[in-house]
Protein backbone atom coordinates (compact mmCIF):
# COMPACT_ATOMS: atom_id res chain seq x y z
CA UNK A 1 0.00 0.00 0.00
CA UNK A 2 1.53 3.55 -0.98
CA UNK A 3 1.42 6.22 1.20
CA UNK A 4 -0.54 9.85 0.59
CA UNK A 5 1.23 12.98 1.69
CA UNK A 6 -1.58 15.45 2.90
CA UNK A 7 -1.06 19.16 2.46
CA UNK A 8 -1.62 21.74 5.04
CA UNK A 9 -4.69 22.71 2.75
CA UNK A 10 -6.37 19.23 2.52
CA UNK A 11 -9.75 19.25 3.84
CA UNK A 12 -9.18 16.19 5.53
CA UNK A 13 -6.40 17.78 7.43
CA UNK A 14 -7.87 20.75 8.10
CA UNK A 15 -11.22 18.45 9.02
CA UNK A 16 -8.81 16.32 11.87
CA UNK A 17 -7.76 19.73 12.74
CA UNK A 18 -11.35 21.09 13.88
CA UNK A 19 -11.97 17.89 15.40
CA UNK A 20 -8.63 17.88 17.59
CA UNK A 21 -9.52 21.69 18.80
CA UNK A 22 -13.29 20.13 19.86
CA UNK A 23 -11.44 17.26 21.81
CA UNK A 24 -8.95 20.02 23.25
CA UNK A 25 -11.18 22.10 24.34
CA UNK A 26 -13.61 19.50 25.96
CA UNK A 27 -10.80 18.22 27.67
CA UNK A 28 -10.60 22.09 29.19
CA UNK A 29 -6.96 22.68 27.07
CA UNK A 30 -8.27 25.84 25.37
CA UNK A 31 -4.67 27.25 24.98
CA UNK A 32 -3.94 23.73 22.85
CA UNK A 33 -7.62 24.17 21.05
CA UNK A 34 -6.22 27.87 20.56
CA UNK A 35 -2.53 26.96 18.55
CA UNK A 36 -4.87 24.41 16.64
CA UNK A 37 -7.31 27.00 15.41
CA UNK A 38 -4.74 29.15 14.29
CA UNK A 39 -3.36 27.43 12.31
CA UNK A 40 -6.16 25.61 10.64
CA UNK A 41 -8.03 29.33 10.14
CA UNK A 42 -5.21 30.36 7.67
CA UNK A 43 -5.22 27.58 5.87
CA UNK A 44 -9.21 27.58 5.40
CA UNK A 45 -8.88 31.82 4.50
CA UNK A 46 -7.19 30.72 1.55
CA UNK A 47 -9.45 28.28 0.34
CA UNK A 48 -12.19 30.31 1.23
CA UNK A 49 -12.49 33.25 3.05
CA UNK A 50 -16.26 33.49 3.49
CA UNK A 51 -17.02 29.44 3.43
CA UNK A 52 -19.40 27.98 6.45
CA UNK A 53 -16.40 25.67 7.56
CA UNK A 54 -13.92 29.23 7.45
CA UNK A 55 -16.12 30.57 9.33
CA UNK A 56 -16.68 28.03 12.21
CA UNK A 57 -12.95 27.44 12.34
CA UNK A 58 -12.76 31.40 13.05
CA UNK A 59 -15.83 31.10 15.39
CA UNK A 60 -14.07 28.27 17.15
CA UNK A 61 -11.22 30.41 17.36
CA UNK A 62 -12.94 33.37 19.17
CA UNK A 63 -14.91 31.18 21.55
CA UNK A 64 -11.79 29.51 22.56
CA UNK A 65 -10.18 33.04 23.30
CA UNK A 66 -12.94 34.17 25.50
CA UNK A 67 -12.64 31.13 27.46
CA UNK A 68 -9.22 32.33 28.17
CA UNK A 69 -10.34 35.84 29.11
CA UNK A 70 -8.62 36.64 25.73
CA UNK A 71 -11.56 39.00 24.89
CA UNK A 72 -9.60 42.02 23.24
CA UNK A 73 -8.67 39.72 20.27
CA UNK A 74 -11.69 37.33 20.47
CA UNK A 75 -14.06 40.30 19.48
CA UNK A 76 -12.69 41.20 16.38
CA UNK A 77 -12.76 37.37 15.67
CA UNK A 78 -16.48 37.43 16.68
CA UNK A 79 -17.31 40.85 14.41
CA UNK A 80 -15.86 39.36 11.25
CA UNK A 81 -17.63 35.97 11.77
CA UNK A 82 -21.04 38.09 12.28
CA UNK A 83 -20.64 40.35 9.11
CA UNK A 84 -20.05 37.20 7.20
CA UNK A 85 -22.88 35.24 8.91
CA UNK A 86 -25.25 38.04 8.10
CA UNK A 87 -23.85 38.42 4.61
CA UNK A 88 -24.53 34.90 3.87
CA UNK A 89 -26.81 33.38 6.27
CA UNK A 90 -28.94 36.28 6.92
CA UNK A 91 -29.77 37.93 10.43
CA UNK A 92 -32.08 35.97 11.74
CA UNK A 93 -29.82 32.02 11.29
CA UNK A 94 -29.63 30.59 14.07
CA UNK A 95 -25.41 30.83 13.77
CA UNK A 96 -26.28 34.35 13.17
CA UNK A 97 -27.53 34.98 16.35
CA UNK A 98 -25.47 32.20 18.46
CA UNK A 99 -22.04 34.72 17.08
CA UNK A 100 -24.07 37.98 17.65
CA UNK A 101 -24.44 36.35 21.24
CA UNK A 102 -20.97 35.10 21.93
CA UNK A 103 -19.89 38.55 20.65
CA UNK A 104 -22.65 40.20 23.22
CA UNK A 105 -21.06 38.54 25.94
CA UNK A 106 -17.77 39.10 25.19
CA UNK A 107 -18.29 42.97 25.15
CA UNK A 108 -20.08 42.77 28.28
CA UNK A 109 -16.88 41.21 30.25
CA UNK A 110 -15.05 43.71 29.06
CA UNK A 111 -17.32 46.24 30.42
CA UNK A 112 -19.01 47.44 27.02
CA UNK A 113 -22.47 47.46 28.65
CA UNK A 114 -24.49 49.48 26.28
CA UNK A 115 -22.84 47.65 22.85
CA UNK A 116 -23.46 44.32 24.73
CA UNK A 117 -26.72 45.37 25.33
CA UNK A 118 -27.83 46.38 21.92
CA UNK A 119 -26.78 43.29 20.65
CA UNK A 120 -28.63 41.21 23.04
CA UNK A 121 -31.71 43.33 22.15
CA UNK A 122 -31.54 42.46 18.44
CA UNK A 123 -31.28 38.66 18.75
CA UNK A 124 -34.91 38.96 20.99
CA UNK A 125 -35.93 41.22 17.82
Amino acid sequence: MGSKNFSEHDLTVLSDRDSLSDCLRELGDYEGAIKIDEVTILARQDIDQEGEDTITTLQSLANNLSQTGKYQKAIPLYRSALATRIKTLGGKHEDTLATKHNLASSLDELGLAEEASRLNAQILK
